[in-house]
């Protein structure tokens, strides 16, 4: 952890992003990520915490037999509020310090209301597919660049070299 933010920090002319993963020991990941954005905060990083997608909130019958047990796990975590708990404290706990937050999670719950989200999970578990991938890629750019994301015509600027 001593050098993690001045060598990452180096290599990305000093912006870090973080995307925490948070499956399994939530307490112990939330300890990682405080000392993570403590670090960005003394280092004087601009950090930015991208949360992530959902998980599985069903076991989807294309599971291979040998992930069962793991898409069991982690449909329980989503559908029994750990998730949203862990994400709302994370959330919390950044915009607290002045750490920026890009809050996927927060429009994959949007999604949720109209959509299976197991469905837009590659492996129908915890990893998105691949059009799923571009909606972090655009909240990020939309980050980072703010109103410089929109052309005059309302288009994005993502893929302009902007």
């Amino acid at each position: 952890w001593t050098d993690m933010v001045e060598d990452v920090a180096q290599k990305f002319d000093g912006l870090i992003s973080g995307w925490i993963p948070s499956q399994e020991e939530v307490d112990k990941a939330f300890d990682s990520l405080k000392k993570i954005f403590d670090r960005c905060i003394e280092g004087k990083v601009d950090a930015i915490f991208m949360t992530p997608n959902m998980l599985n909130t069903s076991v989807s019958p294309e599971t291979e037999e040998k992930y069962y047990e793991y898409a069991h796990k982690t449909a329980d975590m989503q559908n029994n509020g750990r998730m949203d708990r862990y994400m709302t404290a994370a959330v919390d706990l950044a915009r607290s310090i002045g750490i920026k937050v890009c809050d996927c999670y927060a429009m994959w719950k949007e999604l949720s209301k109209s959509q299976d989200i197991t469905e837009l999970l590659a492996n129908k578990i915890n990893h998105p597919t691949k059009e799923m991938h571009e909606l972090f890629a655009n909240k990020l750019y939309e980050l980072i660049m703010g109103d410089a994301t929109t052309s005059k015509d309302g288009s994005s600027t993502m893929f302009e070299g902007k």
